[in-house]
């Protein structure tokens, strides 16, 4: 009799000791669970229970107690399909250090904007553009860009115009870079603003096509005395490189806004750094793009 007493005694101190030295995990339903945590991430932890593993989501969780200090082994959060494929991309896309290419947008209202692109990272740009459009106010014009990565020159020689910003502002009219290049604007696509629509063949040219939703005020297209609003685009990346050849964007009606093309590129070219040195010519008047009163007659 003393023998099975003792034997009690042993396996309820050993379950005690056990309770004392569990790990406690409160959920906001109320629920407890006592075991010891074998596993923790970003989204999910993994408790070990008498009757097994319980994987439990953080946000359902109130408050973790740890009785003691010991390493918890991190699991793996893989990356879905979609960012597997936007990481392979972005690899190949790193690769960019300098581009040339032809480009030509057009716009829902029938403007169109054509020309070429010199770009070099991580903040230099060169660029020559003819826009036209239906409008009087401007019919066809001219537009050069220039940029040495310090000052952003934005020329318009129809109008004897040079408009002047430190490279970089907060409220900068230049282009960013992240618009710019390819690994830097595939860095803005993940699993919340992004789907894989497949592999497409686009004159010739095998690339990945994804569909963004467009946000903030990268959704805003306003021009020619009218105002539009982007929900979606379709970008197509080529396979072999990252780069996007084709932008398509649509107003939430399925409406193509824009049609952004590029064709004739050439990367990691050697480029003379002449070619991002800009001055102006003379009796060309030149404004200060950082007043608003000189944007808003730009505008």
């Amino acid at each position: 009799m003393m023998k099975k007493i003792m034997f009690m005694v042993l396996v309820l101190g050993f379950m005690y000791s056990q309770t004392l030295q569990a790990d406690t995990v409160h959920l906001k339903n109320g629920a407890c669970y006592d075991g010891e945590v074998i596993a923790q991430n970003d989204k999910e932890l993994t408790i070990k229970l008498d009757i097994g593993e319980l994987t439990i989501n953080n946000d359902d969780i109130r408050s973790i107690k740890i009785t003691k200090k010991k390493k918890v082994i991190k699991k793996e959060t893989k990356p879905s399909d979609v960012m597997l494929i936007v990481s392979r991309l972005k690899k190949k896309a790193a690769k960019i250090n300098n581009y040339r290419c032809k480009m030509r947008s057009e716009l829902y209202d029938g403007s169109t904007v054509s020309g070429t692109t010199l770009c070099e990272a991580p903040d230099k740009l060169k660029a020559a553009y003819l826009v036209t459009s239906n409008s009087q106010d401007i019919g066809r014009m001219e537009v050069k860009a220039v940029s040495d990565g310090k000052v952003f020159w934005l020329y318009y020689p129809q109008l004897n115009i040079i408009y002047k910003q430190a490279a970089g502002s907060e409220d900068s009219i230049a282009p960013g870079m992240d618009e710019l290049m390819p690994a830097a604007l595939l860095d803005k696509l993940n699993d919340s603003n992004c789907t894989f629509l497949g592999n497409e063949s686009v004159d010739n040219v095998d690339t990945a096509c994804f569909e963004i939703i467009i946000k903030g005020d990268a959704s805003d297209l306003s021009g020619m005395g009218q105002s539009e609003e982007i929900t979606t685009s379709k970008m197509y990346f080529r396979q072999k490189d990252g780069f996007l050849i084709k932008n398509v964007g649509y107003d939430k009606n399925g409406k193509i806004l824009f049609i952004n093309s590029t064709k004739d590129i050439e990367i990691n070219i050697n480029i003379n750094e002449n070619e991002f040195y800009f001055k102006a010519p003379e009796g060309v008047k030149v404004l200060d793009a950082s007043v608003l009163e000189n944007l808003d007659a730009m505008f």
